[in-house]
């Protein structure tokens, strides 16, 4: 019938029947414009860093974990540290992430992070993990009942466990 199921290769890519991939890029049904096309998948390792925001410091690590996958401009970002003597201040940070976000007036990401070990203000809760456009570090927020958000401060040592989803430039 005409909806072939197999792959097969000419010269420029692979196909699957008709429409699957033209030559830049995967595309399903019959969309050929290049916004629906998808033309970047990709997954790798990288450093996530514990930093200031008003002094970056150093820390030292017994786990340093990033790893990413990345669907057109769409990132997710699984991290772990666990860190000791540390020397920023002002704010947490966790900086190095593998793209930069999109830098879209308003657009921001938020995620999910459990931390041990961490000085946590007492009528606070709900913690997240948070982008702002064209910044490749991670803030952590948290608010607590009608409250304004409050940032994280920097600690010398702890556990952060982190998930987080957002647009790449």
């Amino acid at each position: 019938g005409s909806n072939v199921a197999a792959f097969y290769n000419t010269t420029g890519g692979w196909h699957w029947g008709a429409n699957l991939i033209a030559h830049s890029g995967v595309t399903f049904s019959n969309e050929t414009g290049a916004a629906n096309k998808l033309t970047d998948y990709e997954y790798g390792d990288f450093t996530p860093v514990v930093k200031g925001s008003s002094s970056t410091g150093t820390c030292s690590y017994s786990k340093q974990v990033g790893k990413y996958t990345k669907v057109g401009n769409v990132c997710t970002v699984w991290i772990t540290l666990n860190f000791t003597s540390g020397d920023g201040s002002g704010y947490m940070r966790v900086g190095s992430l593998p793209f930069t976000p999109e830098n879209t007036s308003n657009l921001h990401a938020a995620g999910s992070v459990m931390k041990e070990n961490i000085t946590h203000g007492t009528s606070l809760s709900w913690q997240n993990a948070y982008i702002t456009p064209n910044n490749t570090d991670l803030n952590f927020y948290s608010s607590y009942n009608n409250s304004t958000f409050a940032a994280q401060d920097y600690e010398a040592a702890g556990e952060l466990i982190i998930t987080i989803t957002y647009r790449t430039a």
